[in-house]
C-alpha cells in the first residue's frame, strides 16, 4: 500500500509538505519539505517537532528551491534525517544559497546542518525528462519540468500491489506551477510547464491563485517590456529621476535583468523613446556607444549568487540535444544566439557587468568583491544609475530599504513593484497608498507573477499534452492555498469536467486536501481510530501470545 498525508501547505499558501508511506517495502519519504512563512503564527509552526520521526524519513523529492518548500530540510536533518535528497543540478545549488541566508536570520539550524544534506541529483551525465528513479522494490519516481523558477520540477510517483499485480499506480505531485504556457512562453527565461502523466491516478495540485483570472495583458512580453522601458523613459530620461525595482533574489531578478537587456539591446530603438538614446558615438577602443545610454545596476548579495547558478544552468542541454529550461524566445528578444543568453549571465557574475553600445546592467555584488555601501555611496548609485534593481522583494529587508528611504521623499523618482506584497509589509505598505512616499509607486507584479492563474490551472489538471495513449481517471487532490482559492479552483474543476471537452483529461473527483491518511490503493481516508484501536488490539493479543509462550516454558522447567 502507498498512503500519504498532507501535513504542510494544506491549510495557507507556506510549508509544503507530503508525507508518503510505502508499507510494502517500509518506505517513508517527502515530497518537498519547506518553511512556513509570514505572520507569527505560521513561523511558530517551524519550531514544532514533525509528525514524523526524521530518522524514518529515507527520501525527500524536492519540486524546486524556494524556501516554502525546501527550507526545514535542514531542520530534517538537525533531528536524525540520513536520507538522500532528490532534485535537479539547479535546484540544489540555488537551494544551498537559499538555506545559508534563511539560516542568517532564523535560529532553526545552522550552516553545518545545511552541509550535512545529501543530495542525489537526477540530472547529471545523459539525462532526460521522465527517466525513471527506482526508490526501492516496486516504487518509483519521476521528474518533470516546470516552468515557475529554474529547476523547478513536477513529480509523478509510482508504486506496484500485491492488490493491482501487474499494474503500476501513480500520483504526480505539481510543486508550483508556472505560468509559461506551450505556444506562449511570456515570461523571460523558462520553457512551458510539463503536464501530469496521462497515467496518473491521482494529481496533487496547488491552487495559489486558483481565484484569480490573468488579464490577457499580463501575457504579453511585448507590453511588459514596454511598460517598463516606458516608466525608465520618462522617469530617467525626461524627469532626470532614478527606477528603483524591488525585486527577490532568486528568479525574479534574473528576469527582470532579462528585461532590461532587451529594452536596451532592441526594443528601445523600436520605441517612441529612441530618440532619447541619442546618437551613436565613437568611443577612443573604435567601439560604438549611444550618447545617452542605460546604465542599470543590481544590488542584491543573494541575487548574484543566484544568477551564477543561471550562468552554468542556462546552457545545460539534454541528451537530445535540446536546451533544458531556457526558453527559445528569449534569444530571439535579443537577436542573440541561445549560447549568448548564458554568457551574458557568466558576464554578469564574473567581471561585474553585462555591456553593450554603452548600455551597461552592472552587477554591485561580484562574488568575492562585494562592495559595501557606505551611506554617501547609497546616494551616489542613485544620482548616477538610471535603474536600481534591489533585494529585498517586499522592501522589509536588504539593500532595498536604504534606497526607499533616500528616494520616497522624491516625486521625480519611481519605485516598481515587481512581487507578492504581504499587508504588513513596507511593500505592502508601499502598495496601498501608506508608506508616506512622495515618489511615483507601480504595481507591474500582475506581468512576473509566476504562479499559474486560474485559466492555466484548469489547463494543467486537463491536459494530456502529445501522450494521451493509456490515459486514466484522475482523482485532485487540491493543496497550496487559501480557502477561497482552493474553493474557487475545486469548482471550476468540477464544471470543466461536467463539459466533457474534447481530448481533456477524465477526473473523476476533485477534494481539498486534508492532513489525514489517504490509501491510494483503496481510494478512501483511513479511519485512523479504527486503525489505532487495530493496532493496539494485536499488540494485546501479541502480549498474551508471549506471556502464555512464557508460562509454558516455565511449566515445562518446572517438570524438569
Amino acid at each position: 500500500m502507498l498512503k500519504v498525508k498532507f501535513i504542510g501547505a494544506s491549510e495557507g499558501v507556506t510549508g509544503s509538505c507530503a508525507w508518503l508511506w510505502h508499507t510494502d517495502s517500509d518506505t517513508q519519504f517527502l515530497v518537498d519539505c519547506g518553511m512556513h512563512q509570514g505572520s507569527h503564527d505560521e513561523l511558530w509552526k517551524n519550531y514544532q517537532s514533525f509528525e514524523f520521526d526524521p530518522r524514518n524519513i529515507k527520501y525527500v523529492l524536492l519540486t524546486h528551491a524556494h524556501i516554502d518548500h525546501c527550507g526545514l530540510i535542514p531542520k530534517l536533518v538537525k533531528g536524525g534525517f540520513k536520507g538522500w535528497v532528490y532534485c535537479t543540478q539547479a535546484t540544489k545549488d540555488v537551494a544551498m544559497h537559499m538555506l545559508k541566508d534563511a539560516a542568517k536570520l532564523s535560529d532553526l539550524y545552522n550552516e553545518s546542518d545545511i552541509q550535512l544534506i545529501k543530495w542525489h541529483v537526477i540530472d547529471s551525465g545523459g539525462f532526460s525528462w521522465n527517466k525513471t528513479l527506482r526508490l526501492a522494490d516496486g516504487l518509483s519516481a519521476t521528474f518533470k519540468r516546470g516552468s515557475h523558477v529554474l529547476g523547478a520540477c513536477g513529480i509523478s510517483i509510482r508504486w506496484s500491489s500485491p492488490d493491482y499485480p501487474g499494474e503500476l499506480k501513480s500520483i504526480f505531485f505539481s510543486g508550483d506551477i508556472g505560468s509559461q504556457a506551450e505556444g506562449n512562453q511570456y515570461l523571460p527565461l523558462m520553457k512551458s510547464d510539463h503536464y501530469p502523466c496521462p497515467q496518473s491516478d491521482y494529481i496533487v495540485m496547488e491552487s495559489t491563485y486558483g481565484a484569480i483570472a490573468r488579464d490577457n495583458e499580463f501575457k504579453d512580453a511585448e507590453r511588459r517590456i514596454n511598460t517598463l522601458g516606458e516608466i525608465i523613459s520618462e522617469t530617467a530620461f525626461r524627469n532626470g529621476g532614478t527606477v528603483l525595482i524591488p525585486a527577490f533574489s532568486f528568479h525574479r531578478t534574473q528576469e527582470i535583468m532579462s528585461d532590461l537587456l532587451v529594452w536596451q539591446r532592441k526594443a528601445w530603438a523600436a520605441s517612441k523613446y529612441a530618440p532619447l538614446m541619442g546618437n551613436k558615438k565613437i568611443k577612443n577602443d573604435g567601439s560604438e556607444a549611444f550618447e545617452n545610454p542605460l546604465r542599470a545596476i543590481v544590488h542584491s548579495p543573494l541575487g548574484s549568487k543566484v544568477s551564477e547558478v543561471y550562468a552554468h544552468q542556462l546552457s545545460k542541454k539534454l541528451s537530445n540535444g535540446k536546451y533544458q529550461y531556457l526558453n527559445s524566445e528569449l534569444a530571439g528578444r535579443l537577436e542573440c544566439p541561445e549560447e549568448d543568453v548564458a554568457r551574458i549571465f557568466r558576464n554578469f557574475c564574473d567581471e561585474g557587468s553585462a555591456y553593450s553600445q554603452g548600455h551597461i546592467i552592472r552587477n554591485l555584488c561580484v562574488q568575492g568583491k562585494h562592495n559595501s555601501q557606505t551611506d554617501n555611496r547609497y546616494q551616489k548609485t542613485i544620482e548616477h544609475y538610471s535603474v536600481i534593481v534591489a533585494s529585498s522583494g517586499m522592501c522589509d529587508n536588504g539593500p532595498v530599504v536604504e534606497y526607499i528611504n533616500r528616494m520616497k521623499r522624491d516625486p521625480k523618482h519611481t519605485i516598481i513593484l515587481t512581487g507578492y506584497q504581504s499587508p504588513g509589509s513596507l511593500g505592502g505598505q508601499l502598495l496601498n497608498g501608506r508608506g508616506n512616499s512622495k515618489a511615483k509607486v507601480v504595481n507591474m507584479s500582475g506581468y512576473y507573477s509566476g504562479h499559474a492563474d486560474q485559466q492555466k490551472l484548469l489547463d494543467y489538471a486537463f491536459s494530456l499534452g502529445k501522450y494521451s495513449e493509456g490515459a486514466r481517471p484522475a482523482k485532485i487532490f487540491i493543496n497550496h492555498g487559501e480557502k477561497n482559492s482552493k474553493e474557487a479552483l475545486k469548482a471550476e474543476l468540477l464544471k470543466r469536467a461536467d463539459q466533457c471537452h474534447a481530448d481533456d483529461r477524465n477526473v473523476d473527483g476533485v477534494e481539498i486536501a486534508r492532513s489525514e491518511w489517504f490509501d491510494l490503493n483503496a481510494g478512501a481516508y483511513i479511519d485512523e481510530c479504527k486503525t489505532s484501536e487495530g493496532s493496539l488490539i494485536e499488540r494485546l493479543i501479541s502480549i498474551e501470545d508471549k506471556i502464555n509462550r512464557l508460562t509454558d516454558e516455565i511449566s515445562a522447567l518446572r517438570l524438569q
